[in-house]
């Protein structure tokens, strides 16, 4: 297991992780109704390997792409993404900045169609951007006190008792900005509320251990003479691209992880980091 600089990580294997090798449904495992895999063996020059040494991930991982799940806690993200969905990441970032890794790094996690096989999946929990919506998903998530702060909290009705975040107590976090947030992606306007800095802060401490684990991952995102680029990348400008991506970057049906994300925050942190080993 790699260095996250004092974040808490679970694994798959640990109490309360989330196993992205189960074959059943993860949260209904007595019914032994078979899922099939949620993941695939790695594939290197068109064809699956299954038995990699690092040396051999290094030269072909060279992407980072940066989710968030839509489903307000990690709990509920690995059971639509596991059992509702057959889809696969290999890490969840909690609200509380708790990381949880689902897989092996080794693993083609099915997160992003074409970067599969040289990418590594972070699903960051937050509700998503939304647009052309006059009730807001997240009205029941977030709300201003009397000071004008946000806060956000998991409404009653999505309480888990097993889910272990929840079991130390629901927490009140706030988003990173104190505000909603508008931008656009692929063209089209979005509003979103921000990551909580507990989840800036482990971001921060995984994808800098990512760049030493695999150094063809390099601290950058897409830019171009505006600044950053918010649509999908050309093919053969994806397929060389050496760094951090978000899902729209890989995907025009996608916009995740959305307009409110702070891609300088995470660069600026995963350098400080770093610098900090």
């Amino acid at each position: 297991m790699f260095r996250t600089g004092g974040a808490r990580v679970v694994t798959w294997l640990d109490h309360g992780g989330y196993d992205g090798y189960c074959c059943t449904s993860f949260f209904q495992q007595e019914t032994e109704r078979s899922v099939g895999p949620r993941h695939s063996a790695r594939r290197r020059q068109g064809k699956r390997v299954r038995q990699w040494t690092l040396e051999e991930l290094q030269e072909v991982v060279h992407q980072v792409v940066v989710h968030y799940d839509g489903c307000g806690t990690a709990r509920r993200c690995f059971k639509v993404l596991h059992d509702e969905r057959g889809l696969s990441c290999h890490f969840i970032v909690d609200l509380d900045g708790t990381i949880y890794q689902t897989l092996d790094l080794k693993e083609r996690a099915w997160h992003a169609t074409s970067a599969n096989d040289v990418s590594v999946g972070i699903e960051v929990v937050n509700l998503g951007a939304h647009g052309g919506v006059e009730t807001l998903p997240w009205d029941e998530w977030y709300k201003m006190d009397k000071d004008g702060t946000v806060t956000l909290q998991v409404p009653k009705e999505f309480v888990d008792p097993n889910d272990p975040m929840l079991r130390r107590g629901a927490p009140v976090l706030c988003p990173a900005t104190n505000s909603l947030l508008e931008g656009r992606i692929h063209g089209l306007p979005y509003k979103q509320y921000d990551f909580t800095e507990p989840q800036y802060e482990s971001l921060c401490k995984l994808v800098a251990s990512l760049t030493v684990i695999f150094p063809r991952v390099k601290l950058a995102y897409p830019v171009d003479k505006f600044g950053l680029v918010t649509t999908k990348l050309p093919d053969k400008k994806l397929a060389h691209f050496e760094g951090i991506l978000g899902h729209y970057h890989v995907q025009l049906n996608k916009i995740d992880p959305g307009p409110a994300f702070q891609w300088e925050k995470l660069i600026s942190g995963a350098k400080l980091c770093l610098q900090l080993e």
